[in-house]
C-alpha cells in the first residue's frame, strides 16, 4: 500500500479489507458508523460469512458486522428517512441468485437492530433498478426512474434503456423527460428547491417540475456539445452549496456535470470538460418563479468518468475515483474500465472561470472505477470502497498500482483526507441534538476557536453513493451571527422545502476555508406536524418520551439508583440540549435512570433512541437499555435477533439506537437506562429520549398505525404545490391502475399491512410513497 505522505492537496489512509466488496456506502445516523451494501458476485475473502450482502464498518476501532437482510440490494436506491433510518428500493443482479422478483422489493434499514427489513416482493407496483429517489418536505419518499429488468415469458431482460419498464403504457405528462429516460440515463438527479419544486436531471434533459404532475416550470437549453453524464456513461451531477435564504427571497443555485462520455465505447476517452448552469428561484411573486440560466463549458485537467463526487463543508467539491477511457459496465473481453485515475480534482466554484480545477498531488495505489463508492463523513474526510473487474483494466502505468489478488472485485477501504482537515482546524464543542425549523439556536466553539474566525456555517447530508450518484444530498450555508467570544447563533431553515425533515451534519469552515469534524442533529418542525417514519406495528411512546413543546422530560434517577453519587440531576442544563438533562457523578458507582410504566403486551419489542455525550476525553461511560417491573426489579424479557442494547459514549453528541428487548409476559414496564463507567466528577450530557414499541405478530395493533396520522401529516409550512388534484386524465389512470394487479397486490390506494402505500402521480414514472 501507498504510505500516507501528506502533500498540499491532502492525502490517502488505508484501512483495512472488508469481507464484501462497496457498491452503495452510507453514513449510519447519528453515528460514526458506516453501512456497506455489496455488488455481489463471484470470489470474497475468507471473512465473508457466506450470505450477508451488507456490513456494518465502526470506524473507531477499524471493525465490521454483518447486516442481516434477505436480499441483495446492489444497484437500487436508498436515502435517509426522518427517523434517521435508511430506505431502500429494488435492486437486483442475477449473478447473486436472488429471486428476480427482488426488483420489487423494499427494505428498511433499522439503526436500532442493525438489520434490514424487507417488505417483500409485493412492496413496489414496478419493478426497478437503476432508480433515483429523494426524501420530499412532507417526508414521503419519491422514487423514480430505472428500468425493469425481468420478462418472466421469455426469461430475458427487458426494459434495459427504458427507464419507464412497465409504466411505458401509462406515459407521463412530461414528455421530454420521458424520451430522455428513453436514451440510457439511470440513476436520474433529484434535488428539492426552496420552493418545494424539484430539479430533475434525467440524460441530457434538465428542468424543474412540479414533481405531483410532471409539470414543466423551467428547464434548461440543450447541452453544447454531446454529453451522457448518467450510468452507464457515469460523469458525475451535483448541486452546489448554497444559502438557505428565506421563503421571501430570491435564491441562486448551481448545477453541475462533471465528465461522463459520448458513448458506450470500449476504450473510447471519457469526456475532459465539466458543465454549469444557473437555477434560479423566485418566490418573492406568487406562484414563485423559476428559470435557469446558458450551459458554461469548463475544460478539466483531463478525460474522467465512473467517478464519484462530494461538495465539501467548504463549498469546494472533489473529484475522485475513476477512469480515462470507457463506460460502466461488465464486460470482461475487452474490459470496458481502462487507465484509473488515482489522483483526485478539487474544483473551486468561487474560482474565476479557467481557474476552478486543482490538481491535488495526492496519490492512491488502488483502481477504483465501476462500482466503486465514496461518501464525505462527519469526520469530514471521505470513505472509499470498490470496484467491480478490479484486476482486469489497462493502463499505460500498471506500475501505479497495487492490484487486488482477487478476481472481479476490489474488498479494500481507505479514506482519502482533504488538506482543509490536515493540522489545526475549527473544532465545535457543541450543537443542540434538535432543531425546529424557523428558530434559532446556539452553537459553541471549543477555546482554541474564536467566533469570529469563522466564514461558513454549513447544513450537510452527504446522501448514498453507487455508481457515480450521490442520492438526496443537501449541503446549503446557513445564516449566523457571533453572540460570544467562541459562541454563535445559527438560524435553522425557514421550512421543510429548504431541508426536508431528518438528520443532518452541522460544520464550521474558517476563514482560511479549513472546516470542523460535523455534528448530527434533528432538523423537525411542531410536533403534531413533522413527519415520524415508524416501521410496521410500530407506535410511538409519547409518554415516556421527549415531548418537544414543553421541553418536557420523563424521565429520572431511580430510587435503586441513590441521588448520593450525583451532584446534580438538571434539566435542560446548559450543554445537554433543550430536552435532556446533565448528571454529574461524585463517585464510581452505577447510575439508574428510568421512565414512566406503560403496559406492554407479551411479544412486545422495545426500543430507546437517546442522544449521549461525555466533555470528558477517552471516556468509557457505557449505556445499557433495559426494562423493570413493578418491583423495580430487572424484568423478564428475551433478546430479539437483532437487539443491540448497549453502547460506549463518547465527547461529541450521537444518538444511541437502543433496542431489541421481547417482552416475556403482559404486564407495567418502567423503559431504563443503566449508567456505568462514570468517574467521579465527570459530567454526563443526555437529551431526546424516545421510546418505541413494536407490537407482537398476534396482536391486533400490529395491523395498524394508531399515531400515522398525527406523524404523517403535512407540515404545515407545505403549500398548495403539494396538495393540488390529480387532472381528469390522471384520475382515469388511477381508476385503470387499481383494477390492474402485480404480483397479486391492488395498487395505490390500497391498504396493505407492513407495506408502504404507494400513489401514481402524472408524472407516471414516479412512486410517491408514505412511509
Amino acid at each position: 500500500m501507498l504510505t500516507a505522505a501528506v502533500v498540499d492537496g491532502g492525502h490517502y489512509q488505508y484501512l483495512r479489507e472488508m469481507p464484501v466488496s462497496v457498491s452503495h456506502i452510507m453514513q449510519n445516523t447519528g453515528r460514526d458508523e458506516y453501512l456497506l451494501i455489496e455488488f455481489l458476485d463471484f470470489d470474497h475473502p475468507p471473512t465473508w460469512d457466506g450470505k450477508s450482502t451488507s456490513y456494518l464498518y465502526f470506524r473507531h476501532n477499524n471493525s465490521y458486522k454483518a447486516v442481516p437482510n434477505k436480499r441483495d440490494a446492489s444497484c437500487g436506491m436508498w436515502h435517509r428517512m426522518p427517523d434517521g433510518d435508511f430506505m431502500g428500493f429494488s435492486g437486483y443482479f442475477g449473478a447473486s441468485g436472488v429471486n428476480h422478483a427482488s426488483v420489487w422489493a423494499t427494505m428498511w434499514y433499522h439503526r436500532h437492530a442493525a438489520a434490514a427489513e424487507d417488505f417483500g416482493d409485493l412492496a413496489m407496483p414496478y419493478g426497478r433498478w437503476y432508480g433515483g429517489n429523494v426524501l420530499m418536505p412532507d417526508g414521503t419518499s419519491y422514487v423514480t426512474g430505472g428500468a425493469d429488468i425481468w420478462d418472466p415469458a421469455t426469461e430475458t431482460y427487458v426494459g434495459r434503456y427504458n427507464n419507464m419498464g412497465q409504466n411505458a403504457p401509462f406515459l407521463p405528462l412530461n414528455q421530454p423527460l420521458f424520451d430522455a429516460s428513453t436514451s440510457g440515463g439511470y440513476y436520474p438527479g433529484l434535488w428539492i428547491l426552496p420552493s418545494g419544486a424539484m430539479l430533475f436531471a434525467q440524460a441530457t434533459t434538465v428542468q424543474v417540475i412540479n414533481p405531483l404532475t410532471g409539470e414543466a416550470l423551467a428547464a434548461a437549453p440543450p447541452t453544447p456539445k454531446t454529453i451522457y453524464w448518467e450510468y452507464p456513461l457515469s460523469g458525475t451531477q451535483v448541486l452546489l452549496q448554497h444559502e438557505a435564504l428565506n421563503p421571501s427571497q430570491k435564491s441562486t443555485l448551481y448545477f453541475m456535470v462533471f465528465g461522463g462520455a459520448n458513448a458506450a465505447t470500449y476504450y473510447k476517452p471519457c469526456i475532459d470538460f465539466s458543465l454549469r448552469i444557473q437555477v434560479d428561484v423566485d418566490c418573492t411573486v406568487s406562484p414563485c418563479s423559476h428559470s435557469m440560466g446558458q450551459w458554461e463549458e469548463e475544460t478539466m485537467p483531463g478525460p474522467r468518468c465512473q467517478h464519484d463526487s462530494t461538495v465539501l463543508p467548504n463549498g469546494k467539491l472533489l473529484l475522485i475515483n475513476g477512469v480515462e477511457e470507457g463506460y460502466s459496465g461488465l464486460g470482461y473481453f475487452p474490459n470496458t474500465n481502462n487507465v484509473p485515475i488515482n489522483e483526485p480534482w478539487m474544483y473551486d466554484p468561487a474560482a474565476p472561470a479557467g481557474k476552478r480545477y486543482r490538481r491535488t498531488g495526492a496519490y492512491t495505489d488502488i483502481p477504483r472505477f465501476y462500482h466503486a463508492t465514496a461518501v464525505m463523513t462527519s469526520y469530514g474526510d471521505v470513505l472509499l470502497g470498490g470496484s467491480t473487474i478490479a484486476a482486469g483494466f489497462t493502463s499505460y502505468h500498471m506500475a501505479d498500482f497495487n492490484i487486488t489478488t482477487y478476481k472481479h472485485q476490489d474488498f479494500r477501504i481507505e479514506y482519502f483526507v482533504p488538506h482543509y482537515i490536515i493540522g489545526p482546524r475549527p473544532t465545535l464543542e457543541f450543537v443542540p441534538t434538535v432543531v425546529e425549523y424557523g428558530t434559532s439556536f446556539t452553537v459553541t466553539l471549543a477555546a482554541n476557536t474564536s467566533a469570529t474566525s469563522i466564514a461558513t456555517v454549513a447544513l450537510v447530508d452527504a446522501g448514498t453513493t453507487t455508481h457515480s450518484s450521490n442520492m438526496a444530498t443537501r449541503n446549503q450555508k446557513l445564516e449566523f451571527s457571533v453572540s460570544g467570544a467562541h459562541e454563535l447563533t445559527v438560524t435553522a431553515p425557514a421550512n421543510t422545502f429548504m431541508a426536508p425533515p431528518t438528520f443532518y451534519l452541522l460544520f464550521v469552515v474558517g476563514q482560511d476555508e479549513k472546516y470542523s469534524e460535523g455534528h448530527w442533529f434533528k432538523l423537525k418542525g411542531p410536533w403534531s406536524t413533522t413527519p415520524l417514519s415508524l416501521p410496521h406495528n410500530t407506535q410511538f411512546v409519547s409518554a415516556a418520551s421527549t415531548q418537544a413543546e414543553t421541553k418536557f422530560v420523563p424521565w429520572s434517577v431511580s430510587a435503586l439508583g441513590s441521588e448520593a453519587n450525583l451532584t446534580t440531576q438538571v434539566p435542560q442544563a446548559r450543554g445537554s440540549g433543550q430536552y435532556g438533562m446533565a448528571l454529574q457523578a461524585v463517585d464510581s458507582q452505577p447510575i439508574l435512570l428510568t421512565g414512566p410504566a406503560v403496559t406492554l403486551d407479551e411479544g412486545t419489542r422495545m426500543h430507546l433512541f437517546v442522544w449521549a455525550r461525555t466533555p470528558a476525553a477517552d471516556s468509557q461511560v457505557n449505556l445499557e437499555f433495559l426494562l423493570l417491573d413493578l418491583a423495580e426489579e430487572r424484568a423478564g424479557y428475551k433478546f430479539d435477533d437483532f437487539s443491540m442494547t448497549t453502547g460506549v459514549v463518547n465527547a461529541k453528541y450521537e444518538q444511541f439506537p437502543l433496542g431489541g428487548l421481547v417482552v416475556n409476559a403482559t404486564g407495567s414496564y418502567r423503559p431504563a437506562l443503566r449508567i456505568t463507567g462514570m468517574a467521579p466528577g465527570m459530567v454526563l450530557h443526555l437529551d431526546d429520549f424516545e421510546i418505541l414499541q413494536k407490537a407482537p405478530p398476534s396482536s391486533p395493533a400490529a395491523e395498524q398505525h394508531p399515531e400515522a396520522a398525527k406523524h404523517t401529516a403535512l407540515n404545515a409550512y407545505l403549500g398548495s404545490l403539494y396538495l393540488a388534484p390529480l387532472p381528469a386524465a390522471d384520475e382515469q389512470l388511477k381508476a385503470e391502475l387499481e383494477e390492474r394487479e402485480v404480483a397479486n397486490v391492488t395498487l395505490l390506494d390500497m391498504e396493505m399491512p407492513g407495506i408502504p402505500r404507494y400513489m401514481e402521480g402524472a408524472h407516471q414514472h414516479v412512486h410517491v410513497i408514505n412511509p
